[in-house]
């Protein structure tokens, strides 16, 4: 029947025209892609279907979880980061020439090329020195001033005491000399002129001479008594008073010329030293390696945070004083400098061993240890984040000589050791109201819950202190099988209540609490028919921090979700 029944079809085909040939066609392959596209439809919604079944039901897609073994071993806890090689011994090449010598800045003429080996009075920079040769010139005028003005006031301080040797010695001697010769005539005057009014007295009482001429000679007398008198007032005039005032002008005169003599001299020392110093200013723009010292040049250039260059040694380059242009390091002293964060650095101490992994030597280690670790945190630069790190520095033990500075490296510090620990991976471990919970599989092949004290952990396994031995078969991420966990009543905790560690950055999640296996407890519906869930910070989940307490526990994000889907699967069954 279905033979003949196509067989009649295809003959009512072939008796059509073909415009309704091809439009029936068209009719038979789109019911054909109605039907695919129906089944695909329907097996997403069966998917979908199972998906949310088995996420209500509060079941792992797996029937038994994945486990571990709990094993003994060394525990090694270590702190990765990066860092930049140098030279932990450098000599510094600085600029030298003072800014008061370039009022426009000092600029670079010409340098060595980088990288290249020096010794002991080799070139390395030259500064511009134009302005500095223009200052050289005046200063040597006003040097050449200063030493004439010396001079001359040499001269004069000479004259003047010259001039008081000349009264003392001589003015004043030969001027007393003259009085006493005046004194000396005059009192011979003085004794001639007494004897002569005596004869008179006797001739004018013989009368031989007159009365008047008589009076004539007694004036005479007191005339020369008055010179007398007069040249010993000049003596006495000349050693009291004379002789005082005209050693005291002198002795002004020597003192004034000694000031100008010594201010002359000041103004000399002045322009000498600073012609020294513009001299030594000219010979600083050609620097040269310092003696006693060798290298390979590296260019002191300074980058900021963003990577930008905020100054590169170069032709034209502007410096200021004391900037250091040119490092020579000491290829036998190496260090890193790595920026560790600050949940991290306090963990990091002095001479805390450390492994160095150099970019550029194609994974070869070199062996090194800390040597200090800063107090202060780095400057916050852009795209920080808020996020503080602390410079560490770590001394290379036996450096090789293809290490250079600027070469970045990888340093692993090694912060705790355990030799003979008991060790499970990170993930076995259970958070629940600040106490720390494994899933153990027992000899029956049953799953038994049992409380573990934790110590140290790291990246992937977390050290055992009691509770567990070695060879015990641990649940991994007992969270997502909390089916099989018989967790026991715990009063809630502070830490559990804040739902934070001790360390930033732990948040619990919330979820929801075990239900006893002993005392089972009814949920509670609210006024919207969904189940009310206990406060998610009972359940947490081990977190890799490096925190050895059980307050750094976190909640496992399948855990999470699997308790998101029981209480959505609880709201649709009310």
């Amino acid at each position: 029947m279905i033979n003949v029944n196509s067989s009649m079809e295809n003959d009512q085909l072939q008796s059509l025209n073909p415009s309704c040939k091809a439009a029936l066609r068209r009719r038979q392959s789109g019911s054909v892609l109605n039907l695919v596209l129906i089944g695909v439809l329907g097996a997403l919604v069966l998917a979908i279907g199972l998906y949310y079944f088995t996420a209500g039901s509060g079941q792992s897609s797996l029937e038994q979880p994945l486990t571990a073994i709990a094993f003994t071993g060394s525990f090694s806890k270590e702190v990765l980061d990066q860092g930049e090689i140098q030279s932990s011994e450098n000599v510094e090449i600085r600029c030298d020439v003072k800014s008061r010598y370039g009022s426009r800045g000092v600029t670079i003429k010409d340098m060595v090329e980088e990288g290249t080996m020096v010794s002991e009075g080799d070139f390395l920079v030259e500064l511009r020195s134009d302005e500095i040769q223009a200052g050289f010139e005046t200063q040597e005028i006003a040097l050449a001033n200063a030493n004439d003005a010396v001079k001359a006031a040499t001269n004069n301080l000479a004259a003047a005491n010259a001039a008081h040797k000349e009264y003392v010695e001589g003015t004043y001697k030969e001027s007393r000399s003259e009085i006493l010769n005046k004194i000396s005539e005059a009192e011979e005057a003085f004794e001639t002129a007494k004897e002569f009014v005596k004869f008179s007295k006797k001739l004018q009482a013989k009368s031989f001479i007159t009365r008047i001429q008589l009076r004539s000679d007694e004036a005479a007398r007191d005339r020369a008594k008055r010179s007398l008198e007069a040249a010993k007032e000049s003596l006495f005039v000349l050693d009291r008073y004379s002789k005082e005032k005209n050693e005291k002008e002198l002795d002004a005169k020597k003192n004034i010329a000694q000031s100008k003599l010594d201010a002359a001299l000041a103004a000399q020392k002045i322009e000498s030293a600073t012609y020294s110093e513009i001299k030594a200013q000219l010979a600083a723009c050609i620097i040269v390696v310092p003696e006693g010292q060798q290298g390979q040049v590296v260019y002191a250039n300074v980058f900021s945070r963003r990577g930008s260059a905020e100054f590169v040694l170069e032709e034209g380059a502007s410096v200021r004083e004391g900037q250091v242009l040119i490092r020579l390091p000491n290829p036998s002293k190496m260090q890193v400098r790595a920026t560790v964060n600050e949940s991290r650095v306090t963990s990091i101490k002095q001479e805390m061993p450390v492994v160095i992994a150099v970019d550029a030597l194609n994974g070869k280690t070199l062996a090194g240890k800390v040597t200090k670790v800063n107090q202060y945190a780095e400057p916050d630069g852009w795209g920080s984040g808020g996020v503080r790190k602390f410079a560490v520095y770590i001394e290379i033990e036996n450096p090789t000589p293809e290490i250079r500075p600027g070469m970045n490296a990888s340093v692993t510090v090694e912060t705790e050791r355990l030799n003979d620990a008991l060790m499970i991976p990170i993930q076995s471990v259970y958070g629940y109201r600040g106490k720390t919970f494994c899933l153990i599989k027992s000899n029956t092949s049953d799953w038994e819950t049992v409380e573990v004290e934790v110590g140290s952990n790291n990246d992937t396994n977390v050290v055992v202190l009691s509770g567990l031995s070695e060879g015990d078969e641990v649940a991994l991420n007992p969270a997502g099988f909390k089916e099989l966990m018989d967790l026991p009543e715990l009063p809630v905790s502070d830490a559990s209540q804040d739902g934070k560690s001790s360390t930033a950055g732990n948040r619990a999640v919330k979820g929801r609490s075990k239900e006893s296996s002993t005392k089972p407890k009814a949920k509670k519906a609210n006024k919207k028919g969904r189940v009310e869930k206990k406060s998610g910070a009972d359940e947490t989940t081990f977190n890799k921090s490096g925190k050895d307490t059980p307050a750094s526990l976190k909640t496992n994000s399948d855990s999470a979700k699997a308790q998101k889907r029981e209480a959505d699967t609880g709201s649709d069954s009310a």
